[in-house]
């Protein structure tokens, strides 16, 4: 039930070829009302990403970026800043960010979204064999919380009917307030306590979790190998 990056992104996404040109670039961007476009190669292969970002450097440096130029060249021995270079940028090659942050589609969404965080970026590439499937933004990950408590209720009740999970049944009971939900009752064993948290947990529009179940027995002792005659142990 945990969502993948598959089932929240972006498939077949609109992208440019690296020779694309500025103005063709800008147009894109404004009229599907998205902030990045993945740059590929004719074989579907990545090559980088151009967003917003990149673009804003050409209005900021246009007019300067030959005398800053030759400041930062002075100062670093002959090396222009990665945004001075996309400013006098004329393709979306010359203009992308060739150091992408990538994400694949089996992916958990919670280490993807903690990637976004992290490195503040608003979308990351799908890559699957090398090539690009999709596209994930900040507002697909946020998609799923935009669901009702019937509806996350609906999952939840299933979860906790998983009887491969619960094989010792369970007295656990919810309830489910603007996606936080509340947890009651009790488990037989206290790993099931954790297990619960991981399963509504996954359940997509849940915002929170009140853990309240308690267990009614300790966790079992594993039994020790039946031994042999003679002293052979036999494996159990």
């Amino acid at each position: 039930m945990r969502l993948q990056v598959k089932d929240v992104m972006t498939a077949e996404p609109v992208t440019v070829r690296p020779d694309f040109p500025f103005k063709a670039v800008v147009k894109l961007l404004i009229d599907r009302d998205i902030g990045g476009l993945p740059v590929v190669e004719d074989d579907g292969a990545l090559v980088g990403i151009v967003t917003e970002s990149d673009l804003v450097t050409k209005p900021a440096y246009r007019d300067k970026h030959r005398g800053f130029a030759s400041l930062f060249g002075a100062l670093w021995g002959g090396q222009r800043p990665a945004w001075l270079n996309k400013a006098a940028g004329l393709t979306a090659r010359e203009i992308m960010s060739d150091r992408v942050l990538t994400a694949g589609p089996l992916e958990d969404v919670a280490p993807v979204a903690r990637r976004m965080v992290e490195h503040r970026i608003g979308r990351l590439p799908v890559l699957e064999d090398g090539r690009l499937v999709g596209i994930v933004s900040r507002r697909d990950l946020l998609r799923p919380f935009h669901r009702t408590d019937d509806q996350i209720a609906a999952d939840v009740e299933m979860a906790l009917g998983d009887r491969v999970t619960f094989e010792y049944g369970h007295h656990v009971k919810f309830s489910i307030n603007d996606g936080i939900v509340t947890l009651t009752g009790t488990v037989r064993f206290p790993h099931e306590i954790e297990t619960l948290r991981w399963m509504i947990g996954g359940v997509p529009g849940v915002v929170e979790i009140h853990n309240e179940v308690t267990a009614e027995q300790s966790e079992p002792r594993a039994e020790p190998p039946a031994a042999f005659p003679g002293g052979y142990t036999r494996l159990v």
